[in-house]
């Protein structure tokens, strides 16, 4: 079994601003203005978000490359409802909405891909809010 170590260095750049080097590639955050930031990047909690939604693409686009289903794209949407706990903004629940296009339709293959999906994505499993998944396959972009 491979081990592998992520290493994110975050610098703070005054306010609510900073920027974190991860394998060499910059990533900035602030806040919303409304919330005391400069608005000049994604919140925190936003960029979690995105993370949960590129993990659980990337998860269903292996599984589905490893069943030769021939994609033509795919898009995921996330959407998480923050609540405000003793003082602090917490994410109560996530609505994760995978778009998926393809040149054959092998819907049993593709559920099977979406299932797999749910359980192997590494951050999925790693939050402990309710996830609501779904899923609409198509043939044509529109």
């Amino acid at each position: 079994m491979t081990k592998l170590d992520a290493i994110a260095k975050t610098f703070w750049e005054g306010g609510l601003r900073s920027n974190s080097i991860i394998r060499g590639f910059e990533v900035g955050t602030d806040k919303p203005k409304g919330q005391f930031g400069t608005n000049t990047a994604p919140a925190p909690a936003e960029l979690f978000l995105a993370s949960i939604s590129a993990c659980f693409l990337s998860t269903f686009a292996f599984n589905a490359l490893m069943k030769r289903i021939k994609l033509k794209d795919i898009t995921s949407e996330i959407r998480g409802t923050m609540d405000m706990k003793e003082g602090h903004e917490k994410i109560s629940k996530i609505h994760v909405k995978l778009k998926v296009w393809v040149e054959h339709m092998e819907e049993k293959k593709l559920n099977a891909c979406f299932d797999a999906a749910k359980t192997q994505c590494s951050l999925t499993k790693a939050v402990n809010v309710p996830i609501d998944f779904h899923m609409k396959i198509k043939q044509e972009k529109s």
